[in-house]
């Protein structure tokens, strides 16, 4: 997926696909790396562009059913991101995206 630097991106957890639907209270948080030349660099905490939402957690939207972090990408540079959610499942999940 291709986004733009200064602008926001939008990660989403789909509960019902994630077999999750009925939990409202989970805490998943989301971190971003760069990623060059193939070489994934270390997590950096991602920054949310709205409220409720403090520092790296997601927040539940109910009339969606989904859980939703608006990831600022002011602070990121051009180029591929890899952004890891972590649901404290003991499973990390992972997007690429291309902020251009």
């Amino acid at each position: 997926m291709d986004f733009e630097v200064e602008r926001h991106a939008v990660a989403e957890i789909d509960v019902a696909a994630e077999g999750l639907r009925s939990i409202t209270n989970l805490v998943a948080n989301l971190s971003v790396a760069k990623v060059t030349s193939a070489v994934t660099g270390s997590d950096v905490e991602a920054v949310s562009t709205a409220a409720p939402t403090t520092g790296d957690a997601f927040r539940y939207d109910a009339a969606s059913g989904q859980y939703v972090f608006n990831l600022s990408t002011k602070s990121l540079s051009k180029g591929t991101w890899r952004l890891s959610i972590d649901m404290h499942d003991g499973v990390t999940r992972t997007a690429t995206i291309s902020l251009k």
